[in-house]
């Protein structure tokens, strides 16, 4: 199978938490709040800076959580090169897990399962893999070979660089037992 492109990093969620992984010579994890990551450029350092300050100022200083829908906003708003660079935002909260990631007309995609950001046709090849293979009740061992598989595959330079980060899922978001014949 011939392929133009090539996947940069890839997001994957179960029942356990969310495992997010990148081509660790390019992209970095920046963290942007309690519940909310992102995965972008290395170069991109000041820029994630600013967007967690700004995000600090606007909820954290005033005890309010982040929504994820706002850091997605001010993202897409602060980022000059959403549109051309690949950017993967994960973030848990209310017991659901999201992932946002560019695609290649500067829109994302708003999967809550998985996502996949990079260029060209690599971008849908991948996706459709991802969904044919995840299972909701898969482990986070499970998610993390899918996602160094993904990047394998459909990474045309082949790097061999890969750093994957799991996320687990918080306490407060996990859901509530309410067994009450205690």
């Amino acid at each position: 199978m011939t392929r133009t492109g090539d996947i940069c990093m890839v997001g994957i969620t179960c029942d356990y938490g969310i495992t997010l992984a990148m081509r660790s010579h390019e992209y970095s994890l920046y963290h942007l709040g309690d519940h909310i990551y992102c995965c972008a450029r290395a170069l991109a350092g000041d820029i994630f800076a600013e967007i967690k300050i700004k995000l600090a100022a606007q909820y954290l200083n005033q005890n309010l959580k982040i929504p994820i829908k706002k850091a997605q906003e001010l993202l897409w708003q602060l980022y000059p090169d959403i549109t051309t660079d690949p950017v993967l935002l994960a973030a848990q909260e209310n017991n659901r897990q999201y992932l946002y990631a560019t695609q290649l007309d500067g829109s994302c995609t708003d999967n809550n399962h998985v996502a996949a950001s990079g260029r060209g046709t690599a971008i849908a090849e991948a996706m459709d893999w991802l969904a044919k293979n995840w299972d909701r009740n898969q482990d986070l061992m499970m998610s993390e070979v899918m996602a160094r598989k993904v990047l394998q595959n459909w990474d045309t330079f082949q790097n061999t660089s890969t750093e994957v980060i799991v996320l687990y899922k918080r306490k407060e978001d996990a859901a509530l037992d309410t067994d009450d014949s205690k």
